[in-house]
């Protein structure tokens, strides 16, 4: 049981190369829609195993940042209180990104959808700034349910 709570989060073989360093940390996520205005905790992949912070937002510490090109990736548990509501999101719904400069960064959903582990695609960097968002779904959590939004300029 222990062993399957660790990789309930994880993606297959996703091969982060470097860290990104540039951009604007982010201190919460905020989705009106959904009620949800959660922290951000900066998490690692360690060993294969993506941590998952318990009470917070997880934003994998080797995908980008605000400002940057690249994929922000964030991610919790599919619980009422973390990301379980996002499975209520539509193309078109706005996502604010507060960093720790005080500013909110708005965002807007381009795709929703449910994928394998193994789908790695949509967490791996990108060439523009994207925002992907995903929590656990499926029986026994064996699918990963992910929002992919844009910046609003």
């Amino acid at each position: 049981w222990r062993f399957s709570q660790l990789i309930k989060l994880s993606f297959y073989k996703a091969d982060f190369q470097s860290q990104i360093t540039v951009g604007i940390d982010i201190e919460r996520v905020a989705i009106s829609k959904v009620g949800l205005d959660l922290p951000v905790q900066t998490v690692a992949i360690k060993n294969g195993i993506w941590e998952v912070p318990q009470s917070a937002v997880g934003h994998l510490n080797q995908s980008a940042k605000i400002n940057s090109e690249g994929n922000i990736v964030l991610y919790a548990h599919n619980t009422k209180n973390l990301f379980g509501p996002i499975r209520w999101l539509e193309v078109g719904d706005e996502i604010i990104l507060m960093g720790i400069d005080g500013r909110g960064y708005k965002y807007q959903i381009s795709e929703t959808i449910t994928v394998k582990p193994n789908m790695v695609d949509y967490v791996l960097p990108k060439d523009s700034e994207t925002l992907t968002l995903f929590t656990c779904t499926g029986l026994f959590d064996s699918q990963r349910f992910i929002v992919v939004a844009t910046p609003v300029l």
